[in-house]
């Protein structure tokens, strides 16, 4: 028993050390977001960026835990909304603080594979010509959910940069009232059926606060 207890205890310590020589990072990405959710969604909204910026730490075996802030942006094709001649111009902002869930893997010092896992609640802020001539103000929430997958070069010691591919997903539902209209000419109810939803590809860098050895 006494001998089962000493190898608990050397595997123990040995996995904390393991994980001191992870080192814990800044990470930040920029991507281009293009719309997937609803039919109007896709038809109505372009994207213009989708940017994160978070704080993370391995905890174990490259597994680890951050959090950060993510900033979505789109704006309405002004082609695409129409009424008696006058084309409709808007915006959609959102933040969504988060928590993050991630595995990295390394290869030979040079290469790094994250695969991630944000989630957290969105606040959002709509705008259109309609709002601001009717004087209204669209809010809106829910939560936020975005699996990611990352792969990284090492660009300099403690310094990494990536190509990222993401998708985004949201309990919100974009209908004509997000940009303060009762409908938008030419689609069905049925095009406004489904949450918001957005597939984003960038890329990123991270940044390691810990010198040292490497993993």
């Amino acid at each position: 028993m006494k001998r089962l207890l000493w190898i608990i205890a050397l595997c123990g310590f040995s996995q904390l050390g393991e994980a001191q020589n992870l080192r814990h990072s800044i990470r930040g990405d920029f991507k281009l977001p293009s719309p997937t959710g609803n039919t109007a969604m896709r038809a109505t909204m372009d994207g213009i960026v989708d940017a994160s910026f978070n704080y993370q730490y391995p905890i174990f075996k490259g597994i680890g835990l951050g959090t950060g802030l993510n900033l979505l942006y789109t704006q309405v094709n002004e082609l695409s909304i129409n009424i008696n001649n006058n084309q409709i111009g808007g915006k959609m902002l959102r933040w969504s603080p988060f928590g993050k869930l991630f595995y990295e893997q390394v290869f030979n010092d040079k290469f790094r594979l994250e695969y991630a896992v944000k989630a957290g609640y969105s606040w959002y802020q709509f705008s259109s010509n309609y709002c601001t001539a009717t004087g209204e103000v669209s809010l809106g929430e829910s939560y936020f959910i975005q699996p990611e997958f990352g792969l990284y070069m090492e660009a300099q010691e403690n310094f990494t940069i990536g190509l990222i591919l993401a998708y985004g997903i949201s309990g919100l539902n974009y209908s004509p009232a997000n940009l303060c209209m009762d409908n938008f000419p030419g689609f069905a109810e049925s095009d406004y059926v489904g949450t918001m939803q957005n597939f984003s590809i960038g890329f990123g860098f991270s940044a390691y606060l810990r010198q040292g050895g490497r993993r």
